[in-house]
């Protein structure tokens, strides 16, 4: 089994993911937030999908601590939850401490070959969020409207990645940012008209005036046709 985009494609369901982006995807100041690759994963977990890997899962939650940045499944029955598997054991495989309720304690680690397809779909993934085309490739329902690099963000010159979106599902636009160094693509701001370019630039410059940068002295575009 492929865990890809094609996979979230295929298993994806449309009406939790776009709830999923307006709640735990929605970007806030005060906390870290869900990514929108983690909400589409979270999106295929349902009964829908046949995945053969995650047969005799549930639909539960998992419950999970973190000591020393290392991973301790707390819920040991959470173990058996769709989204924990697609998560943690198949997309972003990682090594995790697990503590039975018989003071017991276990170890998960991933196959070299889960660690593989991990890697090749990090890849795939960064360039998607970097071209602004990660919701268009997640399902057919996105449309790609406008997609603006901007600088100053960093010192080293990275640019960060301002998407606009269409939803046939809801018949809103999305605001997607994506931050490479911070490792953060959420979803800003959702409107419900229509923008153009002009007005989705000052949009962007409004964003980023609100967490204290200066509009084309902190932080400007990468071209400036592109605001034009």
């Amino acid at each position: 089994m492929q865990y890809n985009i094609n996979y979230i494609r295929k298993n994806l369901d449309l009406k939790k993911f776009i709830r999923n982006l307006n709640t735990i995807s929605k970007w806030n100041y005060d906390s870290e937030g869900t990514s929108i690759i983690k909400s589409a994963i979270k999106a295929c977990a349902n009964n829908k999908n046949k995945d053969i890997n995650l047969k005799g899962t549930t639909a539960g939650l998992k419950t999970i601590k973190r000591v020393n940045k290392i991973m301790i499944v707390v819920d040991v029955e959470a173990l058996k939850s769709k989204e924990h598997m697609l998560d943690y054991q198949c997309f972003f495989p990682s090594e995790y401490l697990i503590l039975e309720k018989n003071g017991e304690k276990k170890v998960w680690k991933p196959s070299i070959k889960l660690k593989k397809n991990s890697e090749k779909f990090y890849n795939d993934l960064e360039v998607l969020e970097i071209n602004g085309k990660l919701l268009s490739k997640i399902s057919n329902n996105f449309k790609l409207i406008y997609n603006i690099n901007f600088l100053g963000e960093d010192k080293d010159l990275v640019v960060d990645t301002n998407t606009l979106y269409f939803s046939k599902f809801d018949k809103k636009y999305y605001y997607v940012w994506n931050h490479q160094s911070n490792s953060i693509n959420q979803v800003i701001k959702v409107f419900d008209k229509p923008l153009d370019r002009n007005n989705f630039s000052n949009k962007i410059f409004d964003f980023k005036k609100s967490r204290g940068l200066r509009a084309f002295t902190d932080v400007y575009p990468e071209k400036f046709s592109e605001i034009i």
